[in-house]
């Protein structure tokens, strides 16, 4: 969803650009060349760490990093509650793929996603 109003860009860019100064020099060219490929994490490996020997490895490590997941939270113009909401669900993916172990802990957190779908909901309808 690209905003077509030139202020929603310039308050886009204005957010983006000190949690991308944050990052180190390499994976910003990673996380430009990701964008810009449609988000191909291999290529952009590839291209920004040449050394690398297993590009898909470190592509999954940089994108879970929590200041590069902010970035991207920021490009999408996810809110607080969708970013908490999508963590919620991969957290619930990896509980039901690791099995019994982690069974104590699928209700609780269908339960919080719930709430987060919920509150989303409710404040998308006050912005609408």
């Amino acid at each position: 969803m690209e905003p077509t109003n030139q202020s929603t860009n310039q308050i886009r860019i204005e957010e983006l650009l000190p949690a991308f100064q944050r990052l180190a020099l390499s994976v910003q060219k990673f996380l430009t060349l990701y964008l810009l490929n449609g988000r191909n994490k291999i290529a952009a490996c590839r291209v920004s760490h040449p050394k690398c020997k297993t590009p898909a490895v470190l592509a999954c490590q940089i994108l879970s990093r929590r200041r590069v997941k902010k970035v991207l939270d920021i490009w999408e113009q996810r809110s607080a509650v969708e970013a908490t909401l999508a963590n919620v669900e991969r957290l619930i993916k990896h509980a039901r793929r690791d099995g019994v172990r982690m069974k104590s802990l699928i209700a609780p957190l269908e339960r919080l996603t719930n709430v987060l779908e919920r509150l989303a909901a409710s404040q998308e309808s006050r912005v609408n």
